[in-house]
């Protein structure tokens, strides 16, 4: 006698109103994605050949693209290294006011000369400061942004 007790569907069992889903809730090898899904853009035929997926990125080599990659993070962290090792320096007020910076940007020394200090006006002091700051800054970023390698296309 066969047994006609219904088998409790396993909790991976995924609803589907087709019937053809089996056991694991997987599609088996030749059943239809139904009408038109098979010859949608990109679709990737059941049983035909892989798909050439330069071809789907529109011929993007992304085997060059990462080496392109590599090489630029290369470059730019040889740029950080040479940085990192040079001074820049900016003036003000005539070479009242020296001032020296990083190639990272950090300020490493202000000379002031005697000339420079009034102490009835401090306050211009303070302006040649910041101005040799600046002008050795700004150096310093452009030299920074010249040795940073370029992006084609960007």
């Amino acid at each position: 006698m066969t047994d006609t007790t219904p088998v409790p569907k396993a909790p991976n069992d995924v609803p589907d109103d087709s019937g053809l889903a089996n056991a694991t809730g997987a599609i088996p090898t030749g059943a239809s994605d139904g009408p038109g899904l098979a010859s949608a853009p990109g679709a990737i035929p059941a049983d035909g050949p892989a798909p050439d997926f330069a071809s789907l990125l529109g011929g993007l080599d992304l085997g060059g693209l990462l080496q392109q990659a590599q090489a630029m993070q290369a470059q730019l962290a040889q740029a950080q290294t040479d940085l990192a090792g040079m001074r820049f320096s900016g003036t003000a007020g005539g070479g009242l006011v020296a001032a020296t910076v990083s190639g990272q940007g950090e300020l490493l020394s202000v000379e002031i000369s005697p000339q420079a200090v009034d102490p009835e006006d401090a306050e211009t002091l303070g302006d040649l400061v910041v101005a040799a700051v600046r002008e050795a800054t700004a150096k310093a970023r452009r030299v920074a942004e010249a040795s940073v390698p370029q992006v084609p296309g960007f």
